[in-house]
Parts: structure tokens; sequence; C-alpha cells
């Protein structure tokens, strides 16, 4: 747990103190956001539906520049070769990508949902307990699989264009998910409970095939 910690804290670091990798991350998905928020009618406020569909296009977006920079970061220096070298297993290099993937990206959704609230107009929000715990392990369940194909895409030298192909039909599930969550949230009344099971149980699959898939993806064997 303790060595879990200081790779977490190591990347972390790494990222924040280098702000134009993640600035590139907020930047892009403001840019979506504002971008769709031109189709909105002059006075008028798009449905829950549409700006929580933008909020989670941008979010995916973001999160594949976040495991990239998270992964290119084991380039420096060799640090992918120290890593297979050292007591940590691979799972554990996994999870603690996939927890510093999930800090990042929590951050960027704040600057997200004050773009969706300003740039798309939904002042109505219905916040639960309930409600956070969703948005959570959906996030949750992007990152698992997001610290995966990060991966895949180091070992396999994947660009972006191609990753991002790769990541949004394994994350379908959680991108409706998350769009039904913001239609309530943001003022239509949903019955959550079978998309809460359906996340649930997709960020089950992705950790179950992550746990076993990871070591030979990273170690490139």
């Amino acid at each position: 747990m303790v060595r879990l910690f200081y790779l977490i804290q190591k990347d972390l670091k790494l990222i924040l103190g280098r702000s134009n990798i993640y600035l590139q991350s907020i930047l892009l998905g403001l840019v979506l956001i504002f971008l769709f928020s031109l189709s909105r009618p002059i006075g008028g406020i798009l449905t829950s539906s549409y700006a929580a569909t933008i909020f989670w296009i941008s979010s995916n977006f973001s999160l594949i520049l976040i495991f990239n920079a998270l992964y290119l970061l084991e380039q420096e220096n060799n640090m992918h070769e120290a890593l297979n070298l050292s007591p940590l297993i691979s799972q554990e290099i996994w999870i603690a990508k996939a927890i510093s993937g999930l800090v990042l990206l929590l951050l960027v959704q704040i600057f997200f949902i004050g773009a969706v609230v300003i740039f798309l107009g939904q002042q109505e929000f219905n916040c639960s307990l309930y409600a956070i715990i969703f948005f959570f392990l959906i996030n949750i369940g992007l990152t698992l699989i997001g610290s995966l194909l990060g991966a895949l895409s180091y070992g396999y030298e994947i660009k972006e264009s191609f990753l991002s192909l790769i990541i949004f039909p394994l994350v379908i599930p959680l991108l409706l998910a998350g769009i039904k969550l913001g239609e309530s949230v943001w003022g239509e009344s949903n019955d959550l409970l079978s998309w809460f099971r359906l996340t649930l149980s997709f960020d089950l699959i992705y950790l179950g095939g992550g746990y076993i898939l990871f070591p030979f993806i990273f170690s490139g064997e």
C-alpha cells in the first residue's frame, strides 16, 4: 500500500508540475463544450440530455490525454524497465495509474461542470449522495479501462487518434449511464437503478479484465 501511494504521488507531482500537459486536457474539453454551445438558440436552454452528452464526451477525450501523459512519464530515463524490475507487481502499477488518472479526471471535470453551467445554460442542479456515488462509479470505470489502454498505447506506440477509436466502443455503456445521470442532475427525473447496476457490472468487468491482461500488456510479452 505504501509503494502504491508513492507511485501515485510521483505521477501526480510530475503531471501537475508540468502545467502544459494538464492544461491540454482541460482546454480540449472546454473548447469542445464551447463549440457545441454555439448550437444553443439565443436566449434558449439546451436539454439536459444534450448537456450531459457533451460533458461526458469532453471527459472521455481528456481521459485519453491524461493516460497518454501518465504512461509517457515512464519513457523518461527508461522508467518502464525500472518499474518492471521493482518489487511492485504489475497490477499495482495499473491500479496506481488508474487512481492517478481518476484524481486528474475529477479535477478536470470541475472545470467542465462550470463550463456546462455557463455555456450550455444548465442552471438547475439536483444533486444527492446517490448521484455523487454514481458519478464516482462511472469515473472509476473510465479510469480502469483508460489505465489499461494507456499501457497498450505506450507499449505498442498507438497514437491518440487510434486510441480514441479503441476506448469509445468499450466505454459506451458508461457514457450512456453518465448521460442518464446528467439528465437527472440537470433537471429530468430518471429511474437510475438499472443504470447504476449496469455501471457497477462494467466496473467489475474492467477490474477483472485489467487485473488479468495488464501484466502482459505492460511487460510487452
